[in-house]
């Protein structure tokens, strides 16, 4: 569906992407990313994450986004609850990674968790 470029400066240094897209009574799609690894730890992908939500929930009206994130990479999983997804539950076995089926979380938000995750975080800044 959409795919957003992380650029530093001129540099290509990660992607978003939105896809599996359902339309209809579900209004959700799912959330994928990557980051180049010597950018990690320094709020690039969370502050690029928050800026593909508002464009997901503000300009294409979805109600939900989710993402699966591995129980092995705490970063990612600190990623996601920083932009106010929550953890919704475990997919057993749902990934077959190099020969071996893994389980995934599930974590998800809605648009109007987003909208108050916005507040409270512009609250912290601008108080």
């Amino acid at each position: 569906m959409n795919d957003f470029g992380i650029f530093l400066e001129a540099e290509l240094i990660g992607a978003i992407n939105f896809f599996f897209v359902e339309r209809g009574p579900k209004q959700t799609c799912m959330v994928g990313y990557q980051l180049d690894s010597k950018h990690n730890g320094k709020g690039y992908m969370q502050q690029a994450l928050t800026e593909g939500l508002k464009i997901i929930f503000t300009e294409m009206n979805f109600h939900r986004v989710i993402a699966g994130v591995s129980p092995q990479n705490p970063g990612s999983i600190r990623v996601l609850e920083k932009a106010g997804f929550v953890k919704e539950g475990l997919e057993r076995k749902s990934l077959l990674i190099d020969g071996e089926w893994r389980d995934h979380i599930l974590m998800a938000i809605l648009e109007e968790d987003f909208t108050q995750h916005l507040q409270r975080v512009s609250k912290l800044f601008f108080q």
